[in-house]
């Protein structure tokens, strides 16, 4: 079965408890709003019949340094006065 969930997204770096061949189908912000903006958030296909696996999300904002060059673009989020980038990888 198929289904999109919603995470909220940590300030710099957290892991996911996804199902492999996962699918982001957007990232942005929605809710309360804190000192930052509005909450950040990521929208995710799942196959619920897939096997589990762990995934890394890094946040960066404008102008910060991406620490891994493989890390993958994923998503920027327009919040406010700042813009949040996404990306995926790095280990556990």
């Amino acid at each position: 079965m198929r289904v999109v969930y919603k995470y909220k997204l940590a300030s710099s770096q957290q892991v996911l408890e996804l199902r492999r061949g996962f699918k982001v189908v957007h990232t942005g912000s929605q809710g309360i709003r804190n000192s930052v903006g509005e909450e950040n958030f990521i929208w995710i296909e799942l196959d619920l019949e897939n096997a589990i696996e762990n995934v890394v999300f890094h946040t960066f904002g404008t102008g910060h340094n991406i620490m891994n060059p493989s890390y993958k673009h994923i998503g920027s989020i327009f919040n406010g006065a700042y813009v949040w980038h996404i990306y995926q990888g790095g280990a556990i």
